[in-house]
Protein backbone atom coordinates (compact mmCIF):
# COMPACT_ATOMS: atom_id res chain seq x y z
CA UNK A 1 0.00 0.00 0.00
CA UNK A 2 1.14 3.50 -0.82
CA UNK A 3 -0.08 5.58 2.39
CA UNK A 4 -0.48 8.95 3.09
CA UNK A 5 -0.61 10.39 6.18
CA UNK A 6 -2.21 9.00 9.01
CA UNK A 7 -5.46 7.86 6.51
CA UNK A 8 -8.98 8.35 8.68
CA UNK A 9 -11.89 6.10 7.57
CA UNK A 10 -15.37 6.48 7.90
CA UNK A 11 -19.17 6.02 7.14
CA UNK A 12 -21.64 8.04 8.02
CA UNK A 13 -24.74 8.27 10.82
CA UNK A 14 -28.24 8.43 10.65
CA UNK A 15 -29.42 6.96 7.46
CA UNK A 16 -32.77 5.84 7.58
CA UNK A 17 -34.26 3.17 5.82
CA UNK A 18 -36.82 0.03 6.61
CA UNK A 19 -38.23 -3.15 5.13
CA UNK A 20 -41.03 -1.47 2.88
CA UNK A 21 -38.26 1.07 1.49
CA UNK A 22 -35.75 1.26 -1.24
CA UNK A 23 -32.01 0.68 -0.58
CA UNK A 24 -30.15 3.01 1.20
CA UNK A 25 -26.69 3.95 0.03
CA UNK A 26 -23.75 5.05 2.71
CA UNK A 27 -20.71 6.72 2.21
CA UNK A 28 -16.97 5.21 2.86
CA UNK A 29 -15.00 8.90 3.18
CA UNK A 30 -11.46 9.18 4.11
CA UNK A 31 -9.53 11.97 5.26
CA UNK A 32 -5.66 13.05 5.39
CA UNK A 33 -5.35 10.74 2.46
CA UNK A 34 -1.61 11.35 0.49
CA UNK A 35 -1.20 9.03 -2.70
CA UNK A 36 -3.09 6.64 -1.22
CA UNK A 37 -3.75 3.54 -4.10
CA UNK A 38 -4.26 0.40 -1.91
CA UNK A 39 -6.05 -0.10 1.20
CA UNK A 40 -7.68 -2.90 2.81
CA UNK A 41 -11.06 -2.43 4.90
CA UNK A 42 -14.09 -4.50 6.51
CA UNK A 43 -17.35 -3.85 6.53
CA UNK A 44 -19.33 -5.64 9.72
CA UNK A 45 -23.31 -4.83 9.59
CA UNK A 46 -26.39 -6.90 10.99
CA UNK A 47 -27.44 -9.57 8.95
CA UNK A 48 -30.64 -9.56 10.18
CA UNK A 49 -31.37 -6.53 9.11
CA UNK A 50 -29.31 -5.34 6.45
CA UNK A 51 -28.21 -6.84 3.19
CA UNK A 52 -25.02 -5.87 0.76
CA UNK A 53 -23.00 -7.99 -1.92
CA UNK A 54 -19.96 -7.04 -4.83
CA UNK A 55 -22.57 -5.61 -6.49
CA UNK A 56 -23.84 -3.07 -4.11
CA UNK A 57 -19.96 -1.79 -3.55
CA UNK A 58 -18.91 1.28 -5.82
CA UNK A 59 -16.45 3.85 -6.46
CA UNK A 60 -16.83 7.59 -4.97
CA UNK A 61 -16.50 10.68 -6.09
CA UNK A 62 -13.33 11.05 -4.05
CA UNK A 63 -12.16 9.43 -7.67
CA UNK A 64 -12.51 11.48 -10.78
CA UNK A 65 -14.46 9.88 -13.30
CA UNK A 66 -11.54 9.54 -15.79
CA UNK A 67 -9.61 8.00 -13.28
CA UNK A 68 -12.37 5.56 -12.14
CA UNK A 69 -11.27 3.18 -14.77
CA UNK A 70 -8.01 2.55 -12.86
CA UNK A 71 -9.47 1.52 -10.00
CA UNK A 72 -10.35 -1.94 -8.89
CA UNK A 73 -12.78 -2.90 -6.33
CA UNK A 74 -12.03 -7.10 -4.94
CA UNK A 75 -15.50 -7.79 -2.84
CA UNK A 76 -15.38 -10.75 -0.64
CA UNK A 77 -18.64 -11.24 0.74
CA UNK A 78 -19.05 -15.03 1.74
CA UNK A 79 -19.78 -14.11 5.39
CA UNK A 80 -23.39 -12.75 5.86
CA UNK A 81 -22.91 -9.32 7.63
CA UNK A 82 -19.22 -8.83 6.38
CA UNK A 83 -17.88 -7.46 3.32
CA UNK A 84 -14.28 -7.44 2.97
CA UNK A 85 -12.86 -4.84 0.26
CA UNK A 86 -9.77 -4.27 -1.59
CA UNK A 87 -9.38 -1.01 -3.04
CA UNK A 88 -6.39 -0.51 -4.88
CA UNK A 89 -4.89 1.44 -8.01
CA UNK A 90 -1.35 2.27 -9.78
CA UNK A 91 0.02 4.85 -8.05
CA UNK A 92 -0.71 7.53 -11.18
CA UNK A 93 -3.71 7.75 -10.30
CA UNK A 94 -3.20 7.50 -6.35
CA UNK A 95 -6.36 9.87 -4.15
CA UNK A 96 -4.95 12.95 -1.79
CA UNK A 97 -7.31 14.43 0.46
CA UNK A 98 -10.48 14.41 1.70
CA UNK A 99 -13.77 12.52 0.48
CA UNK A 100 -15.75 9.55 -0.24
CA UNK A 101 -13.48 6.89 -2.11
CA UNK A 102 -16.09 4.19 -2.17
CA UNK A 103 -20.33 3.84 -1.37
CA UNK A 104 -22.25 0.57 0.34
CA UNK A 105 -25.69 0.15 -1.15
CA UNK A 106 -27.63 -1.34 1.76
CA UNK A 107 -30.73 -3.61 1.36
CA UNK A 108 -33.24 -3.64 4.35
CA UNK A 109 -34.62 -7.27 5.25
CA UNK A 110 -38.16 -8.15 4.51
CA UNK A 111 -38.18 -8.73 8.35
CA UNK A 112 -36.27 -6.21 9.77
CA UNK A 113 -37.26 -4.52 12.87
CA UNK A 114 -37.27 -1.03 14.45
CA UNK A 115 -33.61 -0.31 15.39
CA UNK A 116 -30.28 1.66 15.39
CA UNK A 117 -28.46 -0.85 13.88
CA UNK A 118 -24.26 -0.17 13.59
CA UNK A 119 -21.76 -0.02 10.43
CA UNK A 120 -18.70 -1.12 11.69
CA UNK A 121 -15.20 -0.53 10.44
CA UNK A 122 -11.74 -2.09 10.21
CA UNK A 123 -8.81 -3.27 8.86
CA UNK A 124 -5.13 -2.84 9.28
CA UNK A 125 -3.73 -0.40 12.10
CA UNK A 126 -0.34 0.36 9.93
CA UNK A 127 0.77 0.66 6.69
CA UNK A 128 4.35 1.24 6.03
CA UNK A 129 5.02 3.27 9.23
CA UNK A 130 1.72 5.22 8.45
CA UNK A 131 -1.50 4.76 11.21
CA UNK A 132 -4.97 3.76 9.90
CA UNK A 133 -7.86 4.79 11.95
CA UNK A 134 -11.79 4.06 11.67
CA UNK A 135 -14.83 5.95 12.43
CA UNK A 136 -18.05 3.33 12.49
CA UNK A 137 -21.62 4.59 11.26
CA UNK A 138 -25.22 3.66 12.10
CA UNK A 139 -28.32 2.83 9.93
CA UNK A 140 -31.93 3.55 11.29
CA UNK A 141 -34.23 0.93 10.43
CA UNK A 142 -37.29 2.12 10.75
CA UNK A 143 -39.95 -0.73 10.54
CA UNK A 144 -43.09 0.95 12.28
CA UNK A 145 -45.94 2.26 10.73
CA UNK A 146 -47.81 5.33 11.37
CA UNK A 147 -50.14 4.37 14.58
CA UNK A 148 -54.08 4.62 14.59
CA UNK A 149 -55.12 7.50 13.86
CA UNK A 150 -57.73 9.69 15.92
CA UNK A 151 -60.63 9.89 14.61
CA UNK A 152 -64.02 11.94 14.83
CA UNK A 153 -67.60 13.22 12.95
CA UNK A 154 -67.42 16.92 12.25
CA UNK A 155 -70.82 17.60 11.84
CA UNK A 156 -70.18 20.65 13.21
CA UNK A 157 -67.80 22.85 11.16
CA UNK A 158 -66.99 26.62 11.02
CA UNK A 159 -68.69 29.02 8.87
CA UNK A 160 -68.28 28.54 6.03
CA UNK A 161 -67.74 25.14 5.98
CA UNK A 162 -69.02 21.23 5.38
CA UNK A 163 -69.00 18.23 7.39
CA UNK A 164 -66.44 15.92 7.42
CA UNK A 165 -64.89 12.52 8.49
CA UNK A 166 -61.67 13.04 10.19
CA UNK A 167 -58.78 11.17 11.14
CA UNK A 168 -55.55 12.79 12.81
CA UNK A 169 -52.72 11.20 12.58
CA UNK A 170 -48.96 11.12 14.31
CA UNK A 171 -46.56 11.59 11.66
CA UNK A 172 -46.73 13.13 8.34
CA UNK A 173 -48.89 10.21 5.73
CA UNK A 174 -50.35 12.90 3.42
CA UNK A 175 -48.26 11.87 0.29
CA UNK A 176 -50.43 8.58 0.56
CA UNK A 177 -53.80 9.81 1.35
CA UNK A 178 -56.42 9.77 -1.08
CA UNK A 179 -60.26 10.24 -1.59
CA UNK A 180 -60.75 6.35 -1.83
CA UNK A 181 -58.72 5.26 1.13
CA UNK A 182 -62.04 5.96 3.20
CA UNK A 183 -64.45 3.33 2.99
CA UNK A 184 -67.90 4.74 3.95
CA UNK A 185 -70.76 2.45 4.74
CA UNK A 186 -74.38 3.54 5.73
CA UNK A 187 -75.60 0.64 7.95
CA UNK A 188 -79.00 1.35 7.83
CA UNK A 189 -79.44 1.32 3.95
CA UNK A 190 -76.73 -0.87 3.55
CA UNK A 191 -75.40 1.76 0.82
CA UNK A 192 -71.81 2.08 0.14
CA UNK A 193 -70.69 5.90 -0.21
CA UNK A 194 -68.91 6.42 -3.91
CA UNK A 195 -65.03 7.31 -3.64
CA UNK A 196 -65.76 10.09 -6.31
CA UNK A 197 -68.10 11.52 -3.92
CA UNK A 198 -65.41 12.05 -1.48
CA UNK A 199 -62.99 14.60 -0.97
CA UNK A 200 -59.76 14.94 1.04
CA UNK A 201 -57.63 18.12 2.15
CA UNK A 202 -54.67 17.16 4.44
CA UNK A 203 -54.06 19.69 6.57
CA UNK A 204 -52.91 20.99 10.05
CA UNK A 205 -51.43 18.63 12.43
CA UNK A 206 -51.64 15.54 9.90
CA UNK A 207 -55.18 15.66 9.95
CA UNK A 208 -57.39 13.99 7.27
CA UNK A 209 -60.74 16.14 6.51
CA UNK A 210 -62.75 13.35 3.94
CA UNK A 211 -65.95 16.08 2.78
CA UNK A 212 -68.85 15.11 0.64
CA UNK A 213 -69.36 17.43 -1.72
CA UNK A 214 -71.23 15.94 -4.47
CA UNK A 215 -73.99 15.49 -1.63
CA UNK A 216 -76.64 18.39 -1.73
CA UNK A 217 -74.89 20.99 0.71
CA UNK A 218 -72.15 18.15 1.41
CA UNK A 219 -75.09 16.37 3.66
CA UNK A 220 -74.51 12.84 4.33
CA UNK A 221 -78.06 11.27 4.10
CA UNK A 222 -79.27 9.97 7.41
CA UNK A 223 -77.85 6.64 8.94
CA UNK A 224 -75.46 4.93 10.80
CA UNK A 225 -72.31 4.81 9.50
CA UNK A 226 -69.05 2.61 8.98
CA UNK A 227 -65.95 5.05 8.40
CA UNK A 228 -62.94 2.78 7.57
CA UNK A 229 -59.08 3.27 6.40
CA UNK A 230 -57.19 0.08 5.14
CA UNK A 231 -54.00 -0.35 6.78
CA UNK A 232 -52.50 -1.08 3.50
CA UNK A 233 -53.75 2.05 2.31
CA UNK A 234 -51.85 4.66 4.01
CA UNK A 235 -47.98 4.32 4.93
CA UNK A 236 -45.37 6.84 6.35
CA UNK A 237 -42.44 8.06 4.10
CA UNK A 238 -40.61 5.00 4.12
CA UNK A 239 -44.05 2.74 2.97
CA UNK A 240 -44.51 1.61 6.09
CA UNK A 241 -48.05 0.76 5.95
CA UNK A 242 -50.79 1.67 9.06
CA UNK A 243 -50.58 -0.68 12.15
CA UNK A 244 -54.14 -2.25 11.78
CA UNK A 245 -57.24 -0.73 9.83
CA UNK A 246 -58.77 2.61 11.32
CA UNK A 247 -62.48 2.30 11.86
CA UNK A 248 -65.10 3.48 13.68
CA UNK A 249 -69.24 4.38 13.83
CA UNK A 250 -71.18 7.49 13.83
CA UNK A 251 -74.55 8.43 13.39
CA UNK A 252 -76.09 11.65 11.68
CA UNK A 253 -79.87 12.98 11.79
CA UNK A 254 -80.47 16.05 9.59
CA UNK A 255 -82.34 18.80 12.09
CA UNK A 256 -80.71 16.69 15.15
CA UNK A 257 -79.51 19.97 16.58
CA UNK A 258 -78.23 18.18 19.81
CA UNK A 259 -77.16 15.14 18.40
CA UNK A 260 -79.33 12.87 20.57
CA UNK A 261 -80.52 10.64 17.16
CA UNK A 262 -84.18 12.49 18.01
CA UNK A 263 -85.63 15.29 16.19
CA UNK A 264 -87.60 17.00 19.18
CA UNK A 265 -88.65 20.40 21.00
CA UNK A 266 -84.95 20.51 22.22
CA UNK A 267 -84.06 21.25 18.58
CA UNK A 268 -86.97 23.29 17.34
CA UNK A 269 -86.20 25.50 20.68
CA UNK A 270 -82.13 25.79 19.36
CA UNK A 271 -83.53 26.95 16.31
CA UNK A 272 -85.76 29.22 17.23
CA UNK A 273 -83.15 30.78 19.46
CA UNK A 274 -81.07 31.27 16.94
CA UNK A 275 -83.32 31.83 14.11
CA UNK A 276 -82.36 35.18 11.87
CA UNK A 277 -78.45 34.52 13.16
CA UNK A 278 -75.98 34.63 10.24
CA UNK A 279 -72.64 32.63 10.76
CA UNK A 280 -74.41 30.40 13.06
CA UNK A 281 -73.39 26.57 13.27
CA UNK A 282 -75.33 23.34 12.61
CA UNK A 283 -75.80 23.10 16.54
CA UNK A 284 -77.58 26.24 16.32
CA UNK A 285 -79.50 25.29 13.65
CA UNK A 286 -78.08 25.74 10.29
CA UNK A 287 -79.34 22.31 9.13
CA UNK A 288 -77.89 23.34 5.31
CA UNK A 289 -75.04 24.57 5.84
CA UNK A 290 -75.70 27.75 4.27
CA UNK A 291 -74.55 29.91 7.58
CA UNK A 292 -77.84 31.27 7.86
CA UNK A 293 -80.77 30.11 10.56
CA UNK A 294 -83.87 30.27 8.35
CA UNK A 295 -86.98 29.10 7.16
CA UNK A 296 -85.21 26.31 4.89
CA UNK A 297 -83.67 25.03 8.03
CA UNK A 298 -87.12 25.31 10.20
CA UNK A 299 -88.95 23.20 6.79
CA UNK A 300 -86.29 20.09 8.52
CA UNK A 301 -87.72 19.80 11.36
CA UNK A 302 -91.42 20.51 10.29
CA UNK A 303 -90.41 17.57 8.02
CA UNK A 304 -88.96 15.29 10.59
CA UNK A 305 -90.44 16.48 13.54
CA UNK A 306 -90.55 13.09 16.19
CA UNK A 307 -88.48 11.21 14.15
CA UNK A 308 -85.65 8.88 16.11
CA UNK A 309 -82.74 7.43 14.20
CA UNK A 310 -82.00 3.94 15.62
CA UNK A 311 -78.83 1.93 15.08
CA UNK A 312 -79.00 -1.05 12.25
CA UNK A 313 -79.48 -3.77 15.04
CA UNK A 314 -82.37 -1.91 16.63
CA UNK A 315 -84.97 -2.04 13.76
CA UNK A 316 -85.29 -2.95 9.85
CA UNK A 317 -84.20 -0.43 7.10
CA UNK A 318 -85.06 3.18 7.77
CA UNK A 319 -88.73 3.75 7.64
CA UNK A 320 -90.10 5.84 4.39
CA UNK A 321 -91.06 9.34 4.72
CA UNK A 322 -94.62 8.83 4.04
CA UNK A 323 -94.71 6.28 7.17
CA UNK A 324 -93.14 8.82 9.50
CA UNK A 325 -95.44 11.69 8.50
CA UNK A 326 -94.94 15.33 10.00
CA UNK A 327 -96.25 14.92 12.65
CA UNK A 328 -95.00 11.02 13.86
CA UNK A 329 -92.77 9.98 16.53
CA UNK A 330 -91.87 6.73 14.76
CA UNK A 331 -88.29 5.68 15.23
CA UNK A 332 -86.41 5.66 11.40
CA UNK A 333 -85.04 2.70 11.11
CA UNK A 334 -88.18 1.03 12.87
CA UNK A 335 -92.11 0.22 11.22
CA UNK A 336 -94.51 2.31 12.59
CA UNK A 337 -96.62 -0.63 14.73
CA UNK A 338 -93.65 -2.06 16.32
CA UNK A 339 -93.33 1.46 17.42
CA UNK A 340 -96.32 3.06 18.45
CA UNK A 341 -95.24 3.77 22.23
CA UNK A 342 -91.93 4.81 21.42
CA UNK A 343 -92.18 8.52 21.47
CA UNK A 344 -88.95 10.96 22.28
CA UNK A 345 -88.55 12.38 25.51
CA UNK A 346 -89.97 15.98 26.13
CA UNK A 347 -91.79 15.18 22.48
CA UNK A 348 -95.70 15.95 23.65
CA UNK A 349 -94.93 19.22 23.46
CA UNK A 350 -96.49 20.18 19.99
CA UNK A 351 -94.21 21.77 17.18
CA UNK A 352 -96.95 23.14 15.66
CA UNK A 353 -99.50 26.16 17.07
CA UNK A 354 -102.49 27.92 15.95
CA UNK A 355 -100.89 30.97 17.83
CA UNK A 356 -97.73 32.76 16.77
CA UNK A 357 -94.69 31.61 17.84
CA UNK A 358 -92.16 33.98 17.95
CA UNK A 359 -88.74 32.26 16.57
CA UNK A 360 -85.93 35.11 18.43
CA UNK A 361 -84.38 36.73 15.20
CA UNK A 362 -85.29 39.74 13.86
CA UNK A 363 -85.98 40.50 10.30
CA UNK A 364 -83.62 42.33 8.03
CA UNK A 365 -85.94 45.05 8.17
CA UNK A 366 -85.47 44.85 12.13
CA UNK A 367 -88.78 44.20 13.06
CA UNK A 368 -89.61 40.83 15.24
CA UNK A 369 -90.30 37.85 12.94
CA UNK A 370 -93.37 35.65 14.18
CA UNK A 371 -95.54 33.38 12.05
CA UNK A 372 -98.05 30.50 12.62
CA UNK A 373 -95.68 27.33 11.49
CA UNK A 374 -98.78 25.61 10.17
CA UNK A 375 -101.55 28.51 10.71
CA UNK A 376 -105.39 26.97 12.04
Amino acid sequence: AFGGIDPDFSTSSGSVTGPHDGPDIIPLNVANATNLSSFNIVVNYDASRLTAAQADVALGDLIPESAQANWSITVNDSTPGVLKLNFSADSDHAISGAGEFGNITFHPTPTATTATTPVDLSGPDKVNANTFTYNDGTILIDADGPALPSESFNYTPPVPGQMSVDFGFGENVGPSISNGDLHLTNLNTNTVVNGTDISVVYGPGNTAFFSFPNFNHGILPDGYYQATINSGDVTDHLNNPMTANASFQFFFLDGDADHDSFINIQDFNILASNFGQSGATYQQGDFNFDGVVNLLDLNVIATKYGEHLLPPSAGPIAASASSVGVMGTVPVGASPSANAAATPANSSTSLFSTSPISLGGDKKDGSTLSQDVLGS
